[in-house]
């Protein structure tokens, strides 16, 4: 029985993904944090939201390059 050939995502594609999960991150933690979190504008907090969208970031990036592997291989 012959191997299917592995179908491959072109490179215009995996930048879009990443993209797109890059845009929605920075909606949910900036848009949506700072919305919930108004009087808070102090330098303190503003780290704290800057690293806790830098985790999301990095988990969405290492779920999406997991993903794009299973996919590819």
């Amino acid at each position: 029985m012959a191997r299917k050939p592995k179908r491959e995502l072109p490179r215009w594609q995996i930048l879009l993904i990443i993209g797109l999960h890059s845009l929605i991150a920075y909606i949910l933690i900036f848009v949506i944090g700072d919305s919930l979190l108004p009087n808070y504008r102090d330098w303190g907090s503003n780290v704290v939201l800057y690293l806790a969208a830098g985790q999301f970031i990095t988990f969405g990036y290492q779920y999406l390059y997991w993903q794009l592997q299973r996919f590819l291989l």
